[in-house]
This record gives structure tokens, sequence and C-alpha cells, in this order.
């Protein structure tokens, strides 16, 4: 699901949002923390919706993020390098698989059009 898809617009914008609404002039108790937690799940459920796989790897940065960020409050600003390191690490890491997957989806394809595309044995 992209953002400019018609489901994106017309289905999960609207619910998400109007749930979130709805939750956050709630009168119950905790109301705005199952709000936020609420808009929390939606969002990891779009990230999902797109690429399954790529759900454990936003969990892990996410938890290792919020270590992170809890040594910052408490020791002061010394471990904001290592946050930063650790971020830049995972674009980079990520941002290489998906050229290299990309290169070698294109080095098939190439392959199967020089051969005859069949994929079989020759």
């Amino acid at each position: 699901m992209l953002f400019s898809s018609y489901t994106f617009i017309f289905m999960f914008l609207p619910f998400v949002l109007v749930i979130f609404l709805l939750l956050q002039r709630a009168s119950f108790k905790n109301h705005l923390i199952v709000a936020k937690v609420f808009l929390i799940l939606s969002s990891l459920f779009f990230y999902a919706y797109w690429k399954l796989e790529y759900l454990p790897i936003l969990l892990i940065s996410i938890v290792i993020n919020y270590i992170i960020a809890r040594q910052i409050l408490i020791s002061g600003y010394n471990h904001l390098s290592l946050n930063n390191t650790y971020n830049i690490n995972n674009i980079n890491t990520n941002k290489i698989d998906s050229i290299n997957n990309m290169d070698n989806n294109i080095n098939h394809n190439n392959t199967n059009n020089i051969y005859g595309g069949g994929g079989g044995n020759m």
C-alpha cells in the first residue's frame, strides 16, 4: 500500500483517523494511551502490508532506538552519536540489500531474455 494508492486514501487513512479521534475523545481511563497504541499498531500494519519481511527489521530498530534514547535521557547526550551511527548503518545496510536484490532480479531477467526466457533446463 502506497500513500498515493486508493486503498490508503479511501480506506486505511479514514478508518485509522476516525478510530484514533474517537479513542482520543473517549472518556474511559487511559484513553490517550490506547489511542497512541492504536496509532502505532496501525503504522506497523501499514508497513507490514507493503512487505511483511521488513516488519522484524522495523521492530528491532524501534527497540534499539528506544534503548539508546533511554540511555541518552539517563546519562545526557553521550550516546547520541551511537544512536546516529546505528541508524545510518541500518539505512545503508537495508539500501545495499535492496540494491543487490534489484541487481539480482535484473541479471535473472537478462539471462532469461538471452536464453529464450524459459527458465528450464536446456
